[in-house]
């Protein structure tokens, strides 16, 4: 396991915390003042350093709260799968929408000033530019004497992929990024090289899918794990030894079974809130939410490099 350069460092972390009392209640996500005084039984070294320690768990749990936060952004798997499919069968949409035009009409794309070269203009500047042709059919199916529908259905098929192209998630959007061909020719000028983009777009999406797919499992959890790391570091700091075991005689229990054990759960468990944030809550970690076991986690976290 990688330590991050500092630990031992206290340095402008323990000033943080140096106003604090030692009778105020401990912030979110800390152990409490009654479980300090358990501690000192098991930490000769902690006597008078009580506020250096809590900047020290102050420090992981905040380190653990944005890890947190920042995979609450994430969409899950299927909902990524969802959104390729979905763009997918609103590209093959507007594509089967424009053989009904006949020649394809002369609809110019207004140029974005800044649009990228590369794949990223399908999403930077492509949806602009269907919203765009969508407008032009309407137009055009406004003024004409004959039967518009053809017009009509390209001009929602145009809108609902530039919908799809807009407004993807940034998972989504890379992974169909990453599968178009990495070249410079993504330029839009007019109808012609949406309609040539789009075709391109469709083969990216089912390569994209099938890719996604077959990438399963679970998301390695490496910042819970480097905060085992500085936990149980946190622990012998004190003159501590720190020692697990999942088992309760010949039993397996999974939960932790020592001291060090509990004090490394407790921080990074007994957050009095769940955290909330961008699409969905944030459940407090289980133990087998850090990890599989927490004596998995123990054993992986203080494996000898």
């Amino acid at each position: 396991m990688v330590r991050l350069d500092g630990f031992g460092q206290v340095g402008p972390l323990a000033c943080d915390s140096e106003q604090r009392q030692e009778g105020c209640a401990a912030p979110r996500g800390l152990l409490s003042d009654a479980d300090f005084a358990e501690l000192r039984a098991h930490l000769p070294q902690l006597a008078g350093r009580h506020a250096e320690c809590r900047a020290w768990l102050d420090h992981i749990g905040q380190v653990v709260r944005q890890d947190r936060l920042q995979a609450a952004q994430q969409p899950s798997r299927r909902e990524v799968h969802e959104a390729l499919a979905a763009m997918r069968r609103r590209a093959r949409g507007f594509l089967q929408s424009v053989p009904a035009l006949g020649p394809l009409p002369d609809w110019r794309a207004e140029q974005a000033p800044m649009a990228p070269d590369g794949p990223l203009n399908v999403f930077c500047a492509m949806p602009e530019a269907l919203y765009g042709f969508a407008s032009c059919a309407r137009q055009e199916a406004s003024c004409s004497n004959g039967p518009a529908a053809h017009l009509m259905a390209f001009a929602e098929a145009a809108d609902h992929l530039a919908d799809s192209l807009k407004w993807a998630d940034f998972v989504s959007q890379g992974k169909a990024s990453d599968a178009l061909p990495q070249s410079g020719d993504y330029a839009l000028r007019g109808l012609a090289d949406a309609v040539r983009i789009a075709q391109r777009l469709d083969v990216a999406l089912e390569s994209a899918l099938e890719r996604s797919k077959k990438c399963g499992g679970p998301v390695p959890k490496r910042v819970m794990v480097q905060a085992v790391v500085w936990l149980a570091e946190l622990w012998e700091r004190y003159g501590g030894e720190f020692t697990h075991t999942p088992y309760v005689k010949t039993r397996y229990d999974g939960a932790p079974q020592t001291h060090p054990g509990r004090f490394v759960v407790s921080p990074l468990r007994d957050d009095d809130q769940p955290i909330h944030g961008g699409r969905r809550r944030i459940q407090e970690p289980s133990p087998a939410a850090i990890g599989g076991s927490p004596g998995n986690v123990f054993l992986i976290a203080r494996k000898p490099a």
